[in-house]
């Protein structure tokens, strides 16, 4: 449920937390601290009431944020009282504001202009692309020109990628450092870190776990979870503290949406001793005693790991 804004009222304040400009970045369209009210007609998404003040406005809903009470706002949320909206920029918005080089190197991307190779994803129409920054932007690129693995005249590289349009937000941020449209689904954004890691562009991997931070909630945590700790050897220490804190936070709930919530546990050995340490750690230091009985675990032949247990919590 979204910040209340006074129980008389059933409206959606969208109010500016910056000067919000145009796609041109020449023109303010709201000032900082400038409001517009929407009347809750109905129970609706928040994307409906976000879409409709962006019409209202001509601000480019891609390029913006919506937050309360310093959170993002999943599109799909439903408002059904009133509540306040804080709007600003997205990060790569004032990066591109700030830097026209940005502007240029995404014509180079779109065009092509001057392109020394033509990359090809799976049988995707091929890309043209340009040697030289693919080589600056990432060592894996770098290597892959600088040695056997492509002869010296050879224009035509094809690679193979699951998700062919990730592996393009990842040329695009190559080329700009930013891209227009950021992946809705968390998975896709997990996806797009591990692509980031493969290539070794370190601030693509930095932003794919910023937004993985700024998305977590309690019907994604777990998801997220057995994502960190089976890439663990690549995950920051941030996101890893991050996850863990929150599913011990909202342990109650986590488990409430997920009735099989061991049996996901178990798929990642050691996990599951690992969060009931840390969850009886923390039921220890607010003054609750908790007892965990935790079963050793058995390797079956398939390798898959199976540990019961069971909780008594009491005051």
């Amino acid at each position: 449920m979204l910040k209340k804004k006074g129980s008389d009222q059933l409206d959606i304040i969208f109010e500016a937390g910056e000067d919000l400009l145009n796609i041109s970045k020449n023109q303010v369209i709201m000032i900082k601290n400038n409001s517009i009210k929407l009347p809750i007609i109905r129970p609706r998404t928040f994307l409906s009431y976000s879409l409709e003040f962006c019409g209202i406005t001509g601000l480019n809903y891609k390029m913006l944020r919506f937050q309360s009470l310093g959170r993002d706002i999943r599109p799909e949320t439903s408002i059904m009282t009133s509540c306040l909206v804080k709007v600003i920029h997205t990060t790569e918005f004032s990066q591109m504001a700030q830097n026209p080089l940005k502007t240029s190197f995404q014509g180079l991307f779109t065009h092509g202009t001057h392109s020394d190779i033509i990359l090809q994803i799976n049988e995707e129409s091929p890309i043209p692309l340009h040697k030289c920054i693919l080589a600056c932007r990432s060592p894996k690129f770098n290597g892959m020109f600088s040695s056997n693995m492509i002869e010296s005249n050879q224009t035509l590289v094809k690679v193979e990628h699951k998700k062919p349009d990730l592996f393009k937000v990842m040329l695009q941020w190559i080329y700009c450092g930013y891209w227009k449209e950021f992946p809705q689904e968390i998975e896709d954004t997990c996806d797009l870190m591990l692509l980031a890691d493969e290539y070794l562009i370190t601030d693509l991997k930095q932003k794919c776990e910023e937004d993985i931070i700024s998305k977590l909630d309690s019907s994604n945590i777990l998801q997220i979870l057995l994502f960190v700790e089976k890439h663990s050897n690549i995950i920051s220490q941030l996101l890893l503290e991050k996850t863990n804190s929150m599913f011990i936070d909202d342990f109650d709930k986590i488990h409430k949406l997920n009735p099989n919530l061991e049996q996901e546990i178990t798929r990642v050995p050691g996990l599951m001793t690992k969060l009931f340490q840390n969850l009886h750690q923390k039921k220890i230091r607010k003054g609750r005693k908790v007892h965990f009985v935790v079963d050793d675990f058995e390797e079956s032949d398939s390798d898959d790991y199976v540990r019961n247990y069971t909780q008594h919590f009491y005051q």
